[in-house]
């Protein structure tokens, strides 16, 4: 670029033409540096994908026969020598215990109310609260038990133990005072309105021509 310029000034150019020039061939640099640039980081992102991409497929090979290896296992398990046979008293000494995958996961993982679900007699505080229930009120809360257990949805819906969720549910409707003895007896008592005395002969008269003595109580 410096021999260029020379040649122009030693040509008479003028100094602003030759400075613009300079200019153009500066800006020219940059884009051309930029340029290799991003060429320079679209091949390292091609070269990391392609790596990614083999260390992937590996991976998955390695998985594949691994996994075709413990496969194999159960059926070169049932193949053994006959020196190495147990005999049958090694059998019989060493029974496998039986497992039900079905019912374990079932388990863990919860259930929906059994349609022939029943109730185990209750016991310890759960039996102390429901002694206090007038006859006939853990019949009714059964049945809402079971219309709630059918009709809700959700993670609500699903127990691992029905049981457990049926003490919780006594328990809050004792808390609740849902069945205490006397309780709407107890109530109307607190919210009955308090009248002092009967009122007088004239007040009297008046309340009975209006139909309001007999209402609260009073004797004739």
């Amino acid at each position: 670029m410096s021999d260029l310029l020379a040649r122009l000034i030693a040509a008479g150019t003028p100094a602003d033409l030759v400075a613009e020039v300079a200019m153009e061939i500066a800006r020219a640099d940059v884009v051309r540096r930029q340029e290799a640039e991003e060429a320079a980081r679209k091949e390292k992102k091609r070269a990391d994908t392609a790596r990614r991409q083999r260390e992937f497929k590996a991976r998955n090979r390695q998985e594949v026969t691994q996994s075709n290896a413990d496969n194999a296992l159960p059926a070169l398990a049932g193949v053994t020598s006959p020196a190495l046979s147990p005999s049958p008293n090694e059998i019989n000494s060493n029974p496998h215990p039986h497992t039900h995958p079905e019912t374990n996961t079932a388990r863990t993982r919860g259930t929906r109310l059994p349609v022939d679900w029943v109730p185990e007699p209750l016991t310890g505080d759960a039996a102390k609260a429901i002694a206090q229930w007038p006859p006939g009120a853990l019949e009714r809360e059964l049945a809402r038990f079971r219309d709630w257990a059918a009709s809700t949805s959700g993670p609500n819906a699903v127990k691992k133990d029905w049981q457990a969720a049926w003490r919780n549910w006594l328990r809050k409707a004792h808390d609740e005072g849902r069945y205490l003895k006397h309780g709407n007896h107890e109530r109307n008592q607190n919210h009955r309105p308090a009248i002092a005395q009967p009122p007088g002969d004239g007040l009297t008269e008046a309340l009975r021509r209006r139909g309001v003595y007999d209402c609260v109580g009073y004797d004739r």
